[in-house]
């Protein structure tokens, strides 16, 4: 069999209601079968996965398609696992609730051959709200739902800014600079840290190669309601404080103090935000700043998941 392209990988976790869907959106792409691969890491679901990824190949049987089970707990552990399996020279990690439009892979493949330079990208990302959206979501917290739209130019990440995990990309080659995911980062079943994106990012940046921002390639990414409920909210933004925490600790005593120093400046500007808020009658945006602030604070500060 021909050698593919692209190495799309979708990571899944107790994820049976969506991860249908988005296998297919990935086996019903407009580019030629043989440009990309499938591989699905199954890390310790309890649900239906199993039978859902055998059901899967069993219809798609023209589609190059691999499903591993990865045992060793945690996000990073089945991405990295995910890498080592993959054959395409450019890979792909979509969430296992994240779907695809029709042109992404093709889209994708274009852009990479025009930038031989760029080793990494991410897509735009729409957020799909199972229920209504909240009162209290401002644009300021859309990235807790990943959501990702910088615009309809290709064009570098802003700084501070970096890929998601629903939908980002990188060459084999930057893996081959920089090495995988740090294990210590991610999630892990049910906790909500974070912070291994940020960290493989980062590294890529101090080697001089800045992620490229692509709205060609585009995912819907459903949004649960149980995502919006106030104690997810809490525990993602605990989490997101302490992978910061655990993160930064780890490049030593002045990166974690210039992170608290940050995390200082960004109390400030969420004050002036609940003030705009508050002026222009939306308390509920208005408060749900601080307190998102304060819980990523205790996870920064205080090591609380």
């Amino acid at each position: 069999m021909k050698k593919p392209r692209v190495s799309v990988i979708i990571c899944t976790h107790n994820r049976e209601m969506y991860l249908n869907r988005a296998m297919e959106c990935v086996a019903l792409q407009n580019a030629d079968s043989s440009l990309f691969e499938l591989i699905v890491v199954n890390n310790n679901s309890t649900d239906s996965t199993d039978s859902i990824c055998k059901e899967f190949r069993a219809r798609y049987t023209n589609l190059n398609f691999s499903y591993i089970i990865e045992m060793e707990q945690g996000l990073s552990h089945a991405r990295n696992r995910g890498i080592k399996e993959a054959k395409g020279d450019l890979i792909v990690f979509l969430d296992d609730d994240a779907f695809a439009e029709p042109d992404f892979v093709k889209n994708l493949i274009a852009f990479y051959d025009l930038h031989p330079p760029v080793l990494s990208t991410g897509g735009k990302t729409v957020p799909l709200f199972e229920e209504e959206k909240p009162a209290w979501m401002s644009r300021f917290l859309l990235p807790l739902v990943a959501a990702m739209d910088l615009g309809p130019e290709a064009r570098l990440f802003p700084k501070g800014w970096y890929p998601i995990g629903a939908n980002m990309s990188f060459r084999k080659a930057a893996v081959e600079l920089i090495g995988n995911f740090d294990v210590l980062l991610g999630r892990k079943g049910k906790n909500l840290q974070g912070g291994e994106e940020k960290d493989f990012f980062n590294r890529l940046k101090s080697k001089g190669h800045e992620p490229w921002y692509l709205p060609t390639t585009e995912v819907r990414h459903i949004i649960p309601a149980s995502r919006m409920s106030i104690n997810y909210i809490r525990r993602q933004a605990r989490g997101i404080g302490y992978s910061e925490r655990v993160r930064t600790k780890s490049l030593g005593l002045f990166s974690y103090w210039g992170k608290c120093f940050s995390e200082k400046m960004k109390w400030i500007a969420s004050i002036v935000l609940f003030l705009f808020y508050l002026i222009t009658l939306r308390a509920q945006k208005a408060v749900f700043l601080l307190r998102f602030r304060f819980w990523v604070s205790q996870g920064l500060f205080f090591g609380r998941e």
